[in-house]
């Protein structure tokens, strides 16, 4: 874990919080990209799309439990009406790490495409290197 965090530092995936941005504990992982928060809202991570439990695993183990802030793009809110956000542990992009991680993929949800190319990047590079999910491949 804390090479993946040097990594995404070198790379400058660390990203700036928000000023107005909230603290949140993540009470549940509810799959690989949907939380649930203390305050009962759910959050979808924007950007990425899993489907295996290994992903969910993963993330479980990275957030549940612990704070988190929310980087909202354009749209805040999907047609449910739960939050979609990047989601920000100790200032790191989760959203980013799953992808680097090899357990998430990247899938752009227009209007919030800020961070498309950075996904698609991290995919590549997990793909070739074999992390995640790709190791048994």
């Amino acid at each position: 874990m804390k090479r993946l965090l040097l990594m995404l530092f070198a790379m400058g995936v660390l990203a700036q919080t928000a000023a107005a941005a909230d603290i949140f504990r993540v009470d549940k992982v509810i799959n690989g990209h949907t939380l649930l928060l203390s305050n009962n809202k759910t959050v979808s991570l924007i950007g990425i799309d899993t489907d295996q439990a290994e992903s969910d695993r993963f993330l479980r183990d990275l957030v549940e439990g612990k704070g988190v802030k929310l980087e909202f793009d354009e749209q805040r809110q999907d047609a449910q009406g739960n939050w979609q956000a990047y989601v920000l542990l100790i200032e790191t992009n989760l959203n980013a790490t799953m992808v680097y991680a090899g357990y998430a993929v990247p899938k752009s949800t227009p209007p919030n495409t800020m961070h498309d190319e950075l996904f698609e990047m991290l995919y590549r590079d997990a793909v070739e290197h074999k992390r995640g999910l790709w190791a048994k491949r």
